[in-house]
């Protein structure tokens, strides 16, 4: 009888322990979103990584972005528009992703990924 009782008070005791769990949530628009690829801001081709020296005898190693800027835009000067119509032009062309390959089937299948399907 004493152990029915125990039971009975276990199982009331869990009941009255399942209420539900309130989690905080919390979502705001701030002025600082996460930075994303804009594609209506203008990028630049050129680091300004090398612009300033590290130390005092890394001045070989220097190069200001704007002279950078001048010999990208010599490489091909006598080629104003570009080869082929999947091509993107010059200014957005280390923009996004560097392979846009869509078409499933074309894709590159490894052995290694296929043979645990």
């Amino acid at each position: 009888m004493l152990s029915a009782i125990r039971t009975r008070g276990s199982l009331l005791f869990a009941r009255q322990c399942q209420t539900p769990v309130l989690r905080a949530y919390s979502s705001a628009v701030t002025d600082h979103p996460v930075p994303t690829n804009d594609p209506s801001k203008e990028n630049r081709n050129v680091l300004n990584t090398n612009a300033v020296p590290i130390s005092s005898t890394d001045t070989n190693g220097q190069e200001l972005p704007d002279e950078r800027e001048q010999r990208i835009a010599l490489q091909a000067p006598n080629r104003t528009r570009t080869w082929s119509r999947s091509q993107q032009p010059r200014s957005k062309a280390m923009v996004g992703p560097r392979f846009e390959q869509t078409i499933m089937e074309d894709q590159v299948r490894y052995r290694v990924a296929t043979a645990y399907c």
